[in-house]
């Protein structure tokens, strides 16, 4: 009994060993700079001086109170982009997974085509986008040659944000029917055969069986993607700084132009706090949401 305790005293104290080097990463990296910024939240600390004052809840109820005016914009931006990320994403993910499920010729390569985006930086994706959707940019140039007039799709209010939504999809598109595919594929081919055999076939088939199925893979698809857009910055950063007329400005990026444009860093650090339950708290009931309907074969 000695000799057995002995060995499970071992086991934890090799096991603590081995996740030391992570644990101290999270405490000094993660934990340790939340602590500071929750610190900074309640001061009007500018990111330089160290005469700084606590000043309370103020930070706080400069947002919630709409004096910010970009702030409830960008939220509103953020929210937006998320929404409509997800409508147009997951759908064309999903049936992308479907079609290479089925099996289509060239599967492999097709596969491998839609999944390069996802894997080139944002920073690049932005750059090359520019490049297309600017005034004097590949599309205006094929739209005169059709003798149609040119369009300023990152200079409008109308469209900047569509171009968004369309770049953030198009980049992502692999990456989520990967996830899908693999929940398609984790499906046993009896349960399959014996719903075609109850007569469940075509969408009914779909809805009713493969759906309910892989609501595993779905709510890990949509915990990436509401997570990723949500945090969307370099995109419209990179593309209109948040223009035109605030349109495209998102509240990550509000942060960072309170933080280092306007030098309102103890701000800045309130809306990382509101910012980080908010996401928090959509993730919980989503992932509340999603985990219920999941189903054990």
């Amino acid at each position: 009994m000695k000799q057995l305790l002995r060995k499970k005293d071992k086991d934890y104290y090799w096991a603590l060993l081995a996740i030391l080097p992570v644990l101290i990463f999270f405490i000094f990296f993660l934990l340790y700079p939340q602590i500071i910024n929750l610190r900074y939240s309640i001061t009007n600390y500018d990111g330089f001086s160290k005469d700084f004052k606590i000043i309370g809840l103020s930070n706080f109820a400069r947002f919630f109170k709409g004096i910010d005016p970009k702030g409830i914009v960008s939220f509103r931006n953020t929210l937006t982009f998320s929404f409509f990320s997800l409508l147009f994403g997951i759908p064309l993910q999903m049936v992308l997974a479907l079609t290479f499920y089925n099996g289509v010729k060239g599967n492999a390569f097709f596969k491998g085509l839609f999944y390069v985006p996802s894997v080139i930086s944002l920073v690049i994706i932005s750059v090359a986008w520019n490049n297309i959707l600017q005034y004097r940019g590949l599309l205006n140039r094929l739209l005169e040659m059709v003798e149609l007039a040119p369009f300023d799709w990152l200079g409008s209010p109308k469209t900047a944000m569509g171009c968004f939504i369309f770049i953030n999809a198009w980049q992502f598109t692999g990456y989520g029917t990967i996830i899908y595919l693999a929940g398609l594929s984790s499906i046993p081919e009896e349960i399959l055969e014996s719903a075609s055999m109850d007569g469940a076939v075509g969408l009914k088939k779909y809805f009713y069986i493969t759906l309910p199925l892989m609501m595993h893979s779905i709510t890990i698809g949509l915990f990436m993607g509401l997570t990723g857009s949500l945090q969307m910055f370099i995109l419209p950063f990179i593309l209109t700084g948040g223009g035109p007329l605030n349109s495209t400005i998102t509240f990550a990026m509000n942060i960072y132009n309170n933080a280092f444009i306007m030098q309102r860093f103890g701000y800045a650090a309130a809306l990382s706090i509101i910012f980080t339950l908010f996401i928090g708290v959509v993730t919980i009931f989503q992932m509340r949401f999603t985990r219920k309907r999941e189903v054990s074969y």
